[in-house]
């Protein structure tokens, strides 16, 4: 990835949720690093940044102990499952 853009997907995976200097997003990087790198900074974006200091310093497993991030990680699961149930036909 050139220098130009990793710094504009560096600052906008955050901001804005994955804007990208490429026609076919993050696709138009060869591999698969380049996409799982900007996902889990659009994922880090996504909740409360006061948690990580004092969670990952101190205590690895206290940032699962939080119940803002136990609901961050369990509702796209929940919203999966509840999708894709069949419906009843009528």
């Amino acid at each position: 990835m050139p220098p130009f853009d990793a710094v504009c997907h560096a600052l906008s995976a955050v901001s804005t949720g994955g804007f990208s200097t490429q026609t076919e997003s993050a696709a138009g990087f060869p591999g698969l690093t380049i996409p799982f790198l900007i996902t889990i900074s659009c994922l880090m974006g996504a909740f409360n940044f006061s948690l990580y200091p004092p969670r990952l310093i101190e205590n690895k497993k206290a940032l699962f102990s939080d119940i803002q991030f136990r609901y961050f990680l369990s509702s796209p699961p929940l919203v999966f499952c509840c999708c894709s149930s069949p419906w009843p036909e009528q």
